[in-house]
């Protein structure tokens, strides 16, 4: 039951990862079918042959090099994103306004009547 949980997770958190994986897999598995079924690359006096030669497996794996090239570029890009995310989240909170607003939190005023949350979210 675990596993089928820990599954679930990763799919959900890699849902973008999977999908680009299984487009390239899909375009590959178009790409063998069609260089086993059609000669791409026909020489002149040869009969047609069911095989993938050795040139149009040279293709394939030139589609192959490609897509894993965008996967990766997609990936730095993604990071990129994610860091910028980050540096801007820590710029804001060193902003006078969100230490004011953490300060206050931490020092209520006196005559405050409310109370200060706990991080569960309970009242003390």
């Amino acid at each position: 039951m675990a596993v089928v949980i820990r599954t679930k997770r990763s799919t959900v958190r890699f849902r973008s990862s999977l999908w680009e994986i299984l487009i390239l897999l899909g375009t590959l598995a178009v790409g063998v079918y069609a260089a086993y079924r059609f000669d791409f690359f026909r020489h002149k006096g040869a009969a047609v042959s069911r095989t993938i030669q050795l040139d149009e497996a040279f293709v394939l794996v030139g589609v192959l090099a490609v897509g894993v090239a965008l996967f990766y570029l997609r990936r730095i890009l993604e990071r990129k994103r994610a860091a910028a995310r980050e540096l801007t989240t820590e710029e804001y909170v060193q902003t006078p306004e969100f230490q004011r607003a953490l300060a206050a939190i931490a020092n209520p005023k006196p005559g405050d009547t409310q109370r200060p949350m706990t991080s569960a979210g309970a009242k003390k």
